[in-house]
């Protein structure tokens, strides 16, 4: 009899540990789920950002003498460089949310290897080597989010940039070659300077979002609206990745 009413109130104290259990588990997955939902309407956030913005000057090319004579040239590639800034959103409704935010963006382009040749009789050649060009900007995108399901948004909006330096830099080698084609290096120098752009640049950012946990995994594309030069036709073509996370106030 004794044994019978101790695994008795054994089995109710398992019984109550599990039900604890099961109740406490429930709280933690409630709690989970609150805090990945997205903002409730009439929420405004602070989201700083930090990623890396992959950018080149599309129609951007480099002639050489010997190059245009044959109607070639080498075009320019896409080059990383950081970003980073702060969105300010509000969240006009469960499905709509707007943005304005500010972002530091390391831009430019890059080219491969160009040849050169200066005198044909003498086999004197010039080679640019690592040609690349940071154009540093201050941006200010308007964003329209869309929800499309939990967490997930596209995106839509303007920007306009403000341009606040522009550098270049590459390595430029002279040699010779002789009759059977052997280069002797003459000299090797790196060459910096200034790059001419215009001060404000427009451009129509697309994207999509993901939030989980307040940690927002943002990936967009600009596309370039106005000229980046004076003299050249070329836009800007910027992708960016990015992580944020949202301080809801």
């Amino acid at each position: 009899m004794y044994r019978g009413v101790y695994i008795k109130k054994v089995k109710q104290k398992k019984q109550v540990t599990m039900r604890r259990i099961f109740l406490t588990a429930i709280s933690l997955v409630i709690g989970v789920v609150a805090t990945m939902a997205q903002p409730k309407a009439g929420t405004f956030s602070i989201i700083p950002r930090l990623g890396v913005a992959i950018a080149k000057v599309t129609g951007d090319k480099v002639y050489t003498s010997l190059a245009s004579a044959y109607g070639d040239a080498t075009h320019s590639n896409y080059k990383p460089g950081l970003m980073a800034g702060v969105d300010f959103e509000y969240q006009f409704s469960d499905m709509l949310a707007a943005s304005i935010g500010a972002y530091y963006s390391r831009q430019g382009e890059r080219f491969d290897d160009v040849k050169e040749a200066h005198d044909m009789s003498t086999k004197q050649w010039n080679e640019v080597r690592d040609w690349k060009q940071h154009h540093d900007y201050v941006n200010v995108p308007l964003i329209a989010s869309a929800y499309v399901a939990d967490n997930l948004a596209l995106k839509v909006g303007v920007q306009v940039g403000f341009n606040v330096d522009g550098k270049m830099e590459y390595t430029e080698a002279s040699f010779v070659r002789d009759q059977a084609g052997v280069g002797s290096t003459e000299s090797v120098k790196k060459i910096k300077g200034d790059v001419k752009l215009k001060k404000v640049d427009f451009a129509i950012p697309v994207g999509i979002s993901y939030e989980y946990m307040n940690v927002i995994l943002d990936a967009r594309y600009n596309i370039g609206l106005t000229k980046v030069y004076d003299n050249i036709d070329g836009k800007n073509s910027v992708f960016t990745f990015s992580a944020g996370y949202r301080f809801s106030l």
